[in-house]
């Protein structure tokens, strides 16, 4: 994901966030690629600049559980998740660089 992939969130696209008990310290801070889809991004609090990639990808977990990319119950801050990525139900992410995943693996 490069800085020009990347531009600022509508305000239709916040809107949509907050529907979803999104909330974000400041709201510029926050770059999203395009096309930006916030079904996919729930109960997610933003500080200092985060970037999201694509959240297009559905995914099968070992036992047939079918999960799609996005961001649900996380906060976030200084972070840039990667194209296609699942975060979900993790306290505070600081600090990280997520990319793609390239192979299904359990964390």
């Amino acid at each position: 994901m490069s800085e020009g992939y990347l531009r600022h969130l509508l305000s239709e696209e916040i809107a949509d966030l907050e529907k979803n008990g999104c909330t974000a310290d400041n709201w510029e801070n926050i770059k999203v690629a395009s096309p930006f889809h916030a079904e996919h991004v729930c109960n997610v609090h933003f500080s200092g600049n985060v970037a999201l990639g694509l959240f297009e990808k559905e995914f099968t977990l070992p036992g047939g559980v079918k999960k799609h990319s996005g961001i649900r119950n996380v906060t976030l801050h200084n972070c840039e998740i990667g194209d296609n990525t699942l975060i979900e139900n993790v306290h505070n992410l600081s600090l990280i660089h997520i990319s793609e995943p390239t192979r299904h693996s359990l964390i």
